[in-house]
């Protein structure tokens, strides 16, 4: 039996989405409140951000959705060279004891929940 990616009515691919457009914000969030602009974010960064979820009482899962949500940004932002590598790349995520069939923001939702797609127009140096 193989399992089929959800089709665009499915109610729970709608809230897999939404909330990692929260986790997203929240994360951004988190570095306005510290001061760290959000492409100078270090390994170290994410990880405290991980341990004060962990610390306030989140579910592993969530935290695990969380870092999953930012280790995305972060590679789209190589991706589209604007890293020279993802600062989530190593990050230590919780282990979680079932196997998640969630899905991921595609390019476009993640730039717009962190609030760069506008950012990424303006400072664009590639000529397309």
């Amino acid at each position: 039996m193989t399992l089929q990616p959800p089709g665009p009515g499915c109610p729970w691919r709608c809230h897999t989405r939404e909330a990692y457009t929260l986790d997203l914000r929240q994360f951004t969030g988190w570095c306005r409140d510290r001061s760290l602009a959000l492409f100078s974010v270090c390994r170290a960064d994410i990880e405290t951000f991980a341990r004060e979820l962990e610390a306030h009482g989140r579910a592993r899962a969530t935290v695990t959705r969380r870092l999953s949500a930012v280790a995305g940004f972060y590679k789209y932002a190589v991706e589209e060279e604007l890293l020279d590598h993802s600062p989530a790349a190593r990050v230590r995520r919780p282990r979680l004891d079932y196997e998640s069939h969630a899905t991921a923001l595609d390019r476009n939702e993640s730039l717009e929940a962190a609030g760069c797609r506008s950012w990424l127009r303006e400072n664009r140096t590639c000529g397309d």
